[in-house]
């Protein structure tokens, strides 16, 4: 099962407990914050590395375009809050 489905099925399962679903969502975004640190982080370390091998800068890139992905998978969810309550 995929990260966005799982994401999506933790939140299904808590809005019946607006104590639960409210938690879930705390988790969520404090989950995104990390991830979106963890890009920072990266994209620097790409800016940091320019001259060195392009397969680490490769591999900087794929995780960063993983990321993106994940926190971008995240917001939906935090953004269409609402509609789970």
């Amino acid at each position: 099962m995929s990260y966005k489905l799982q994401m999506k099925r933790l939140v299904l399962e808590a809005s019946d407990n607006p104590k639960q679903l409210n938690k879930v969502f705390n988790t969520l975004i404090k989950n995104n914050e990390a991830l979106r640190e963890q890009l920072r982080f990266r994209n620097e370390m790409i800016h940091l590395h320019e001259s060195d091998d392009n397969n680490n800068i490769k591999s900087l890139q794929e995780e960063i375009e993983k990321l993106k992905k994940i926190i971008e998978n995240q917001s939906v969810l935090i953004r269409d809050k609402n509609n789970y309550s």
